[in-house]
């Protein structure tokens, strides 16, 4: 792994003089584990499917140049990180996905720019859910709702 020289200041910052309840720790996970941004896009409902378009970039905003896996949780609530009691169809059309638990727990793997696509498919009914990274260090990334219409 690269790191450039915006990353390395951010780390040797976080080391230097961490703030409260950033630990030593945590600055070792960003160089062992990649320091990255995730987003989304979240398309329109066709078909009871939505693809939600993940992107992994780097802290400066870079195109990533290898795949990364990221665990991703599927809530039902942004303020009580509630897991998702849908019952989705899950697939992935870039990268890979993995259902860790169904419906809840997804391991995603994005291709070698950073990108993977995943479709929620619900077979009938409304459902609103979010998706959660969870990033080096422990924070969370989250999404804009994912929501079918009845």
């Amino acid at each position: 792994m690269t790191i450039s020289g915006t990353e390395r200041s951010t780390i040797v910052a976080a080391v230097a003089s961490p703030s409260p309840g950033r630990k030593l720790a945590d600055a070792v996970n960003v160089l062992s584990n990649g320091a990255y941004t995730v987003s989304y896009s979240i398309g329109a409902e066709t078909s009871n499917a939505i693809a939600v378009t993940i992107t992994v970039r780097t802290l400066d905003g870079r195109t990533l140049d290898n795949r990364v896996a990221l665990d991703l949780l599927v809530i039902s609530s942004t303020s009580t990180y509630a897991l998702n009691t849908t019952d989705y169809t899950i697939a992935a059309s870039t990268g890979v996905v993995v259902q860790l638990i169904a419906d809840q727990v997804l391991r995603v793997i994005t291709n070698a720019s950073g990108v993977a696509v995943v479709s929620f498919t619900l077979a009938s009914g409304a459902a609103t859910s979010f998706l959660a990274a969870v990033l080096p260090g422990g924070s969370m990334a989250v999404s804009g709702a994912i929501t079918h219409a009845a």
